[in-house]
């Protein structure tokens, strides 16, 4: 999978999951950022792929992106966020593998052991372009980034959003 093919699965599994639960701005950043080791190394191998890639390449991984988790103070997954996120992952990979690459569902499942039924409408359709088709490398980037920084700025702002007294006026106090 080409770099820019995985910028726009991230947003296509972060929709996924809006669809179905509202998510804090940290759990949507979590779930755009969830394969960002996979953008930092410049390569997807596909799930059946990565055993036989080896321990190394699996530590590598898992460094690569606890450093964005720290990056990006990505909370921890817990166990139910986790299943619910692995359902959205494999939903927006069968949608792909059909609607972009083509294959049939017993293909999805024989090689990718991907067996439930892939979205027919496509959940982030761009203008100009048909349902399905992939976007361009620019406008991928563009598009996950803007995500990102607009869930940057939608933490920091409820994260300081606690209340806060104001000054009470003195009498000397030119007010």
């Amino acid at each position: 999978m080409s770099p820019s093919l995985s910028l726009s699965m991230s947003p296509l599994v972060l929709q996924i999951r809006e669809r179905n639960e509202v998510l804090t701005a940290r759990e949507a950043m979590r779930e755009l950022l969830h394969d960002a080791s996979e953008g930092l190394l410049g390569w997807d191998p596909i799930g059946p792929l990565k055993p036989h890639l080896g321990e190394p390449f699996r530590k590598l991984e898992q460094r690569l992106q606890a450093h964005v988790g720290e990056r990006y103070a990505l909370l921890a997954w817990d166990a139910a966020a986790y299943r619910r996120h692995k359902a959205a992952d494999r939903l927006a990979a069968a949608s792909e593998a059909r609607h972009v690459v083509g294959w049939s569902r017993e293909d999805m499942r024989d090689a990718l052991g991907i067996a439930c039924e892939p979205l027919e409408e496509d959940p982030l359709p761009m203008p100009g372009l048909e349902p399905w088709e992939p976007w361009s490398p620019p406008v991928a980037v563009w598009m996950f980034l803007h995500r990102l920084l607009d869930l940057q700025a939608t933490a920091v702002l409820y994260e300081s959003a606690e209340p806060r007294s104001c000054p009470t006026p003195s009498k000397t106090s030119p007010m």
